[in-house]
């Protein structure tokens, strides 16, 4: 294949020239300004050609796409390789469910690197399907495609030193592999402790002094710009020319409906751009340096990922410029796979009845989400928007006959963790503000980071109601009102993905959205900041099936406050 009209975004020299790329089959053969060859031709019309996009740190579950879905979701914007972390997966089914990642990505036109992960489950503060030792992250470590070991997100439990805790860091360091971090807000001592026990990167960093901290201490930058938290405006100011390759961009949780309406890593590149960043620099952030950080080389051919150089891998981009990255061709594995922004051929699905009828919950009735009254003041989840933080309010209640119960005049909704995976029958009732609903119910089996069922709601009966639907479902997210189910997603791969193509996805998601709304609700994405109320690891206050979270605490506390 001979690539010409084109105009090379060298990431090795930081320069953009015409240039003629020669591929011979998947593999760069040379890179010239006036080179023959045989073959198919590929006119780039006077298009920027980069190396392949790579996304760094995603987890694809949260895509809410399987494995093959969501290469086809990404190609088109040019994605040709991701490091994903199977952490929600694993939590729902522990090894089999990274196996069952590795086979359903193993024959798709995208590389799909795995970390693996560390925290399962995230905190003691919930209950997962399963648990990893440091002996299983041993086993993981031997498959191909895993890299080392995923974001270490217990840093509580690493700067405090507990055994087992540290045992997983271990055994990334003695395979010689990365360990990754996630230590949202963490600064001075405890960040020190944190570093020296041999974490290698973070991605959660929110303010610049905190970034600016955590590169002094050698961190590699990984920033986030993704559909839960977006963090490049705050973050992009302290990268320069000096330290540059010391950062990477990923999107982390990237949705549905914004892979289909925004893009991928070529939307953060476009951000970035807009910003005031250098579009070359913007470019090897999101390739050379994610590339050499993780010392990614092609599973099959073994040849260098991230660049376009003489013996590399064949994942290329062409893109018409270097302001909106609109993508025009992608060559991935050296054929050509997107043709004018369109894919060549599709993807097929990959099937595995293993990842179905996870749901295991004890019955229950509606008074399970009553919440008898033994207090003057409750701890509320306060919804921040665009945001996975949250706030940690306190308030006096609504009262009816002893009960504390929905008050939509204030926007106080009543929120609960059910478990879904061993029938404890456990279930943490809590209040939220931010919702905005004035009736109905929602639910999703989407619950960071263990993926029990999370449900808000006005009443108790609505809020059973929603559960139900979602076990019936097999997984998935519903919105009820007076016991009737008005919208609904299934997810029946694990609990979390879909097996349709992403349009079909976006329309139920479309759908759901709009039916919220209906009730009152006045978030934009009112079932993906659902999805992020149990996850117990990032502040301030959160709810799992075992109660409320002071994640400032790192304890379940009560919801009545003393």
């Amino acid at each position: 294949m001979r690539l010409h009209n084109a105009r090379l975004v060298n990431v090795f020299s930081s320069e953009i020239y015409p240039a003629i790329i020669i591929v011979q089959g998947e593999i760069i053969a040379a890179v010239d300004d006036d080179l023959v060859s045989d073959g198919e031709l590929l006119d780039c019309d006077g298009g920027f050609v980069l190396p392949g996009l790579i996304d760094g740190h995603i987890h694809v579950e949260s895509s809410m796409l399987a494995p093959p879905e969501f290469a086809q979701a990404v190609l088109p914007h040019g994605t040709t390789t991701t490091v994903s972390d199977p952490h929600e997966i694993a939590n729902v089914l522990g090894v089999a469910g990274v196996d069952y990642m590795l086979r359903a990505s193993d024959h798709i036109p995208l590389n799909i690197f795995y970390m693996a992960p560390s925290c399962v489950p995230a905190t003691h503060m919930e209950t997962s399907g399963a648990a990893l030792t440091a002996e299983d992250l041993a086993e993981l470590l031997t498959r191909e495609r895993v890299l080392g070991v995923a974001e270490m997100m217990n840093f509580p439990g690493v700067f405090l030193g507990v055994p087992e805790v540290l045992a997983k860091v271990e055994v990334g360091l003695r395979c010689g592999r990365l360990v990754d971090g996630h230590a949202p807000a963490l600064r001075g001592a405890n960040l020190q402790k944190y570093v020296a026990a041999g974490i290698a990167s973070d991605h959660e960093c929110f303010t610049l002094e905190e970034a600016r901290e955590k590169l002094r201490l050698g961190l590699h930058l990984l920033i986030r710009e993704g559909s839960a938290a977006r963090n490049l405006e705050a973050l992009l100011p302290l990268v320069n020319a000096g330290n540059a390759s010391r950062f990477s961009f990923v999107c982390d949780d990237h949705y549905p409906d914004a892979l289909l309406r925004e893009g991928h890593v070529n939307d953060v590149l476009r951000r970035a751009v807009r910003m005031g960043l250098d579009p070359i620099r913007a470019v090897q952030m999101a390739t050379l340096n994610t590339a050499t950080y993780f010392g990614l080389r092609h599973p099959r051919t073994h040849r260098r990922l991230g660049g376009v150089a003489p013996g590399w891998h064949a994942d290329l981009v062409v893109v018409d410029d270097l302001h909106d990255f609109h993508v025009r061709h992608v060559v991935k594995d050296g054929q050509v796979v997107v043709r004018d922004g369109r894919l060549v051929s599709e993807i097929a699905s990959y099937d595995d009845p293993s990842v179905r009828c996870t749901f295991h919950v004890k019955p229950f009735e509606a008074a399970a989400f009553r919440i008898l009254a033994t207090g003057s003041r409750v701890r509320v989840i306060g919804v921040i928007r665009n945001q996975i933080v949250t706030d940690h309010l306190v308030v006096e209640p609504k009262l009816e006959s002893g009960n504390v119960v929905a008050d939509t005049e204030r926007d106080l909704l009543k929120i609960a963790s059910v478990e879904r995976h061993r029938a404890t029958g456990n279930i943490g009732v809590g209040l939220i503000q931010g919702f905005g609903l004035r009736r109905g119910a929602l639910a999703i089996s989407v619950g960071h980071d263990s993926h029990n069922i999370t449900v808000v709601g006005f009443s108790d009966t609505d809020m059973k109601a929603a559960v139900e639907a979602v076990i019936a479902l097999d997984g998935g997210c519903v919105a009820v009102c007076d016991g009737t189910v008005l919208a609904s997603l299934a997810l029946p791969v694990a609990g979390l993905m879909a097996r349709q193509p992403l349009s079909e996805v976006v329309g139920a998601l479309d759908r759901l959205n709009a039916v919220a709304a209906s009730l009152g609700c006045e978030l934009p994405s009112p079932f993906i900041t659902l999805s992020f109320m149990p996850l117990a690891v990032i502040p301030k206050l959160k709810i799992t099936d075992l109660g409320l979270v002071d994640v400032e605490q790192f304890a379940i506390v009560g919801l009545f406050v003393e």
